[in-house]
């Protein structure tokens, strides 16, 4: 059983309509209240946590890493190509 401590946090921000309240939940207890923060509630949660693989979720957590690191270096390639390709364009030249 793990028990977390914090504040209950209530928000209006500007762009909402009258009397709606968004609610979150902090850490941190340093909170000033404010037009926008209404309330900073001290609060207690306690719940039993999921076991995990750890591993599995590391090797999960590094395959996302790759994939978006290649998602970017393709988008970076295609960008220096599309470029190279308008230059080429606009000079009628070849390398």
């Amino acid at each position: 059983m793990i028990t977390i401590k914090g504040h209950m946090l209530a928000y209006h921000f500007k762009h909402m309509p009258d009397g709606e309240v968004h609610w979150t939940f902090d850490v941190d207890g340093g909170r000033t209240l404010s037009d926008e923060l209404l309330a900073a509630i001290p609060h207690e949660f306690a719940f039993d946590p999921p076991e995990i693989n750890v591993v599995a979720q590391q090797v999960a957590g590094l395959e996302a890493a790759k994939a978006k690191a290649l998602a970017d270096y393709q988008k970076t390639v295609a960008e220096i190509n599309d470029r190279l390709s308008k230059l080429l364009a606009i000079t009628n030249e070849t390398v």
